[in-house]
């Protein structure tokens, strides 16, 4: 394997909005034996602190591939940054020095990637927050609206995994207030969706679909929930892109 050619992206990943690579991936760039990675992991767990063990190494199973569509779960764990660090800190010599910059690199590019999409997400939930609130109530009231649907107090808390189903369940509640005939039934239609979780976000494409050709500016405020779920689709994938598909194609 030429390590050096790696992407960032075949270095570290995401997951629980957090960034990490695994004892696997470490033990192929620098070309040692996984089973000696795992044995310095586990013995650095004789070393330090347990609760920073567990925050930093996450013990998990990896898939081994054995040919002839045949596979195998092996032991492995996930490290964060600091884990990564700690765990290379005794491999020395020149190759091993640029592969731990190499790594420290896609650690940072991975860690602003996860910061531009949270970034970009919350804008677009305010967003579509303050669209919420023309006419109808206090922004202040929509944010803790929002909020307490996913069980926060403030929107500024709810995590970015959660943004974009905030996002869609913003935007049904804006076409339950189109579709209301008058302002109590909106009032109504609003008390309902706070209360209860939108458990399906399908429930929220279905409606949108029906009401795209009849509230043409509510396709200008789509426009940002597509961004929204774009960005989600490069970095994590998402159950939204069929509905990307879709809401483009019906833009043409």
């Amino acid at each position: 394997m030429n390590a050096m050619a790696l992407t960032y992206q075949q270095l570290v990943q995401t997951h629980d909005n957090q960034v990490i690579t695994t004892s696997k991936i470490i033990a192929d760039t620098f070309g040692k034996l996984h089973k000696d990675v795992l044995r310095k992991i586990e013995h650095l767990s004789a070393e330090i602190q347990k609760t920073w063990y567990k925050t930093n190494f996450r013990l998990i199973q990896i898939e081994v591939d054995l040919g002839q569509n045949r596979t195998r779960l092996d032991k492995g764990y996930e490290l964060t940054k600091d884990g990564f660090m700690l765990l290379v800190m005794g491999f020395t010599g020149k190759k091993a020095m640029a592969l731990k910059i190499e790594f420290i690199n896609a650690f940072n590019w991975m860690y602003d990637q996860l910061q531009r999409t949270d970034s970009k997400q919350r804008e677009c939930l305010i967003s579509a927050c303050d669209k919420l609130a023309v006419g109808n109530t206090l922004r202040s009231e929509v944010y803790t609206m929002v909020a307490n649907h996913f069980g926060y107090e403030r929107v500024t808390q709810i995590p970015t995994p959660l943004l974009p189903e905030a996002v869609a369940f913003v935007y049904d509640v804006i076409l339950a207030r189109q579709k209301g005939s008058t302002n109590q039934d909106y009032q109504n239609s609003l008390r309902l969706l706070g209360l209860s979780k939108v458990e399906d976000i399908n429930h929220a494409v279905g409606v949108a679909k029906k009401q795209l050709c009849q509230f043409e500016h509510v396709l200008k405020a789509l426009d940002c929930a597509i961004e929204v779920i774009h960005t989600h689709n490069h970095t994590n994938g998402s159950v939204f892109k069929n509905l990307e598909n879709e809401l483009i194609g019906n833009n043409k």
